[in-house]
């Protein structure tokens, strides 16, 4: 049973935004109080699918960076997320490739760099795959909520596309 008092309410249009060294996920519960757990897995090869793949400007199939997250409360999981780069923006921060990638996180590394960032969200919702009622130990069929997020430095092009499936009534996002 679940001793995190649910749905956790989150401020979606701030979801970028720093605040001290934390950002998104990690600062709106460190806000409010709650703990949590993130066990990342880098896979420096993940074939990219044909979505990500035209964001990133590379051809579907193309072996890209994906830094996949398992992301929990201490009892409850709440939502699986991953971050996909394109080969040149990985020469370029070498740092996405690490376990951790630093106080504030990645988009802190961009901005290091002088990179402005522009974010943008595409909110949709879907049958969960059984891979994702396993992970997020949830009964089927269950409706998820995606949450795509490319975001593209002034240049316009994109740096990070993010892929995030939310277990549905476990988060409120507000924009």
């Amino acid at each position: 049973m679940s001793t995190t008092e649910l749905p956790i309410r989150r401020f979606a249009r701030n979801r970028a935004a720093a605040d001290g060294d934390q950002r998104g996920f990690y600062a709106d519960l460190a806000q409010k109080g709650i703990q949590w757990q993130v066990t990342t897995t880098i896979d420096p090869a993940k074939s990219a699918p044909t979505d990500v793949a035209e964001l990133l400007g590379v051809p579907e199939g193309t072996p890209v960076l994906a830094r996949i997250r398992h992301m929990a409360t201490t009892d409850t999981p709440i939502q699986l997320a991953t971050s996909w780069f394109a080969p040149d923006t990985v020469t370029q921060f070498p740092i996405l490739a690490e376990q951790e990638t630093g106080p504030g996180g990645m988009y802190s590394r961009f901005e290091d760099a002088g990179i402005t960032l522009h974010h943008e969200d595409v909110v949709s919702a879907r049958a969960a795959t059984q891979a994702e009622i396993e992970a997020l130990r949830l009964e089927a069929p269950v409706v998820m909520t995606i949450l795509r997020n490319a975001s593209d430095a002034d240049s316009g092009r994109v740096l990070e596309v993010g892929t995030l499936v939310l277990a549905a009534g476990r988060q409120e996002l507000i924009y």
